[in-house]
């Protein structure tokens, strides 16, 4: 659980409804109790305040979770706030971020929408590598 100095804030006071968070607690909670998920840790914050944090099911505030192929959409969203704030250029090559890729690497975007699986020398890479381990 994060720690209580962090809880500055009501919901409201974040500028959440508290009728909307009610319905996300309703849908979580129904989902945990008819077995869909074991259990869910919910957490509403904005600039750096968290106003709502609760523990459904089997688990408590300080259980971690393993999130596996969620942090796909945690990156995205924090990629997207960065082309938002004007940080990020989704057609700037990867390549001209990050030192070391070809430059032949594929834009922000094409990250996003999956073409980069295209870009010549990953594929191939990815193909030997599968099935070396059996994939």
């Amino acid at each position: 659980m994060p720690d209580k100095e962090f809880f500055r804030a009501s919901p409201q006071d974040l500028g959440c409804s508290r009728d909307r968070l009610d319905i996300l607690r309703q849908r979580v909670r129904r989902d945990v109790e008819s077995g869909l998920l074991p259990a869910a840790q919910l957490a509403v914050a904005r600039d750096g305040r968290i106003g709502w944090f609760e523990t459904f099911g089997n688990a408590d505030d300080d259980t971690l979770f393993c999130v596996f192929s969620c942090t796909k959409a945690l990156i995205s969203s924090a990629a997207w706030l960065l082309v938002e704030s004007g940080q990020l250029v989704p057609a700037e090559l990867v390549s001209e971020v990050i030192p070391g890729l070809s430059t032949s690497s594929p834009t922000w975007l094409d990250f996003h929408t999956h073409p980069s699986v295209r870009w010549s020398g990953v594929t191939a890479n990815c193909a030997a590598e599968g099935s070396r381990a059996g994939g």
